[in-house]
């Protein structure tokens, strides 16, 4: 009889091989916990550097032979009003990594424009905000001063009396609170609010934004209403309007007002898709 001879077993250790299979695994996850620590100080840090990093200016220019004005609001808080000063004063407020330096105040040809300077849109990634304020001199206000004002992803807020007021609302949003002798307001994907007396053409657009506007005192003489998606209400003094209308299938107006065809006041609505409400 044979006695069987037992080979050890060499084989290695299936576990004592795990630290140096998955090893790599516990430094990687190491290393992302790490990076992933790292960058919420790094922007917890600089959050508090941009609440703290403050600048603030104020530009001022003579307004002698001034009808005109030309406002660039893009990615800010713009404010246009009238009071008791001498010149026009532009206030620039910003917090974090953006220079109050960025914007300037000038007059060219009757022309007093607010612009940011070439180049002027510096702040990193990090950015910053900023907010503006213009202060024109009250004997500027009125219908002699005409005045283009154009919001892109910013908010303007503007209170006055102006003679042809173009408002362009690309995108963010703008309030009008003042009259106009004529109005022309645009509004692209923002929101646009407007409560004011305008007697002569009214011309309101939306592309897809809202529109909220409300018109007080005399009739405007003429009145253009187009909606081609989005929603709007729009509210005009009361009085008869000689009404004509051109809606789309999937598009709805609601016009309640009174009709006449032989009002001076001429009334046009216009709707794609979207959703109007005049009265």
């Amino acid at each position: 009889m044979t006695t069987p001879i037992l080979e050890p077993d060499t084989r290695p250790d299936a576990q004592g091989d795990s630290p140096k299979r998955f090893g790599w695994i516990t430094i990687s996850v190491a290393i992302v916990g790490g990076l992933v620590v790292a960058g919420t100080l790094t922007s917890a840090v600089f959050n508090n550097l941009r609440d703290v990093m403050r600048d603030e200016t104020t530009i001022t220019q003579s307004v002698s032979g001034v009808s005109s004005l030309r406002v660039d609001a893009e990615s800010v808080g713009m404010e246009i009003q009238f009071g008791d000063v001498s010149e026009a004063e532009l206030r620039v407020e910003t917090r974090g990594f953006r220079s109050a330096s960025e914007w300037q105040l000038e007059t060219e040809g009757g022309e007093l424009s607010v612009e940011r300077v070439s180049g002027g849109r510096g702040g990193g990634p990090f950015g910053g905000e900023q907010e503006l304020t213009l202060t024109l001199p009250k004997t500027l206000e009125g219908e002699d001063l005409d005045a283009q004002i154009t919001v892109t992803s910013g908010a303007a807020s503007i209170e006055g009396d102006f003679g042809d007021l173009v408002i362009e609302t690309n995108s963010g949003a703008s309030n009008f609170d003042g009259s106009a002798a004529n109005l022309t307001a645009t509004t692209g994907s923002g929101a646009s609010n407007i409560d004011a007396d305008v007697a002569g053409e009214l011309v309101l657009s939306t592309s897809s934004g809202a529109l909220n506007a409300v018109f007080g005192g005399t009739q405007p003489t003429s009145i253009n209403i187009s909606l081609e998606s989005g929603f709007g209400s729009v509210s005009l003094p009361d009085g008869e309007y000689k009404v004509e209308s051109n809606l789309n299938e999937s598009g709805a107006a609601n016009v309640n007002v009174r009709q006449s065809d032989s009002s001076k006041s001429t009334l046009s609505v216009s709707v794609g898709s979207g959703l109007l409400t005049v009265e």
